[in-house]
């Protein structure tokens, strides 16, 4: 078998499945910052052009919760899905909850903050799908309380399922006050079988594509600036995501002035972070100014997000 995916997008949720069932694959790195979801070969694979793709002898199979369930079916020995009744409709149930009424809340969050155009997002859904979420994922608390898994008392494709989307969930600081899904979250990033965080695959891509580069100086002159040699240095910086590509930067300057808002160029936009404020470390040049566990909004996430399933 064969799992083209990248980096922090969906593809963590099929190899979570291929890993809790010790399947023998191999793993295809798709570049979607380099636009390889694009060209005609992966497009015969999957026309959306997204990944994940499994591809097992001639079935080809996109879609992260298909293929999922595909591989506990096809591995039913190793017990993805129960061999009872009644906890597979269980299992069923919490897949469904889980792409239907935790998924899509988080996902329109992502559109609206900042994947649509900015004349085309909506703040108010932002605040309605925050409320949604919340909501359901108060059920999902509630269920997991005195118990290890989703379905039954061990691991099932719900879980596989599951576990990535609230790790997403608390990227945008949504599970804080939910200990059982905290909790959950721990427990399930602790298996030997678990793949890495989407904060590590993150990383993992700033990386190995170096520092964002960017050409742009502020109104206030030498202290907030952004040089093309990627160096950031910024008083007190707070950035706002504003389209695909672009971003908006509000500096302070040191005696309080307030200074107009710029935009910085593509490369360094994808890769800046938002709703959040920090001061760069004295004597640190090459500090990153942000930390690495603060990873609300990136607009590489929202980049590929577009390119997943």
């Amino acid at each position: 078998m064969k799992l083209y995916g990248f980096g922090p997008t969906r593809s963590l949720r099929a190899l979570r499945g291929l890993k809790e069932l010790d399947a023998d694959f191999e793993f295809i790195p798709v570049d979607l910052l380099a636009g390889e979801h694009k060209r005609q070969d992966f497009l015969r694979l999957n026309p959306a052009g997204k990944v994940p793709v499994l591809v097992d002898g001639d079935l080809i199979i996109p879609e992260s919760a298909a293929i999922v369930l595909y591989l506990a079916d096809k591995f039913r020995e190793k017990g993805l899905l129960p061999a009872d009744l009644r906890q597979r409709a269980q299992a069923y149930r919490w897949i469904m909850f889980a792409v239907t009424e935790l998924e899509q809340p988080l996902w329109r969050i992502s559109k609206h903050t900042a994947l649509y155009p900015e004349d085309k997002r909506l703040p108010v859904d932002i605040a309605f799908a925050r409320e949604e979420f919340l909501a359901m994922a108060a059920v999902l608390d509630s269920h997991l309380e005195g118990r290890r898994f989703i379905a039954g008392d061990r691991i099932t494709a719900a879980d596989c399922v599951t576990a990535y989307l609230i790790d997403w969930a608390n990227e945008f600081q949504l599970i804080d006050n939910f200990a059982q899904l905290r909790d959950y979250l721990k427990r399930m990033y602790a298996r030997p079988t678990a793949p890495e965080r989407i904060a590590e695959a993150f990383r993992e891509i700033r990386a190995a594509y170096g520092r964002p580069r960017a050409c742009h100086e502020c109104a206030c002159g030498t202290s907030n600036r952004i040089d093309c040699e990627g160096d950031i240095e910024i008083v007190v910086p707070e950035w706002q995501v504003v389209g695909i590509g672009t971003a908006k930067v509000n500096p302070t300057s040191k005696d309080g002035r307030s200074i107009s808002s710029a935009r910085l160029c593509h490369h360094f936009a994808r890769r800046v972070y938002t709703g959040n404020r920090h001061r760069r470390p004295r004597g640190k040049r090459n500090a990153d100014p942000r930390p690495e566990t603060n990873l609300q909004h990136p607009m590489l996430w929202f980049d590929m997000q577009q390119r997943e399933n």
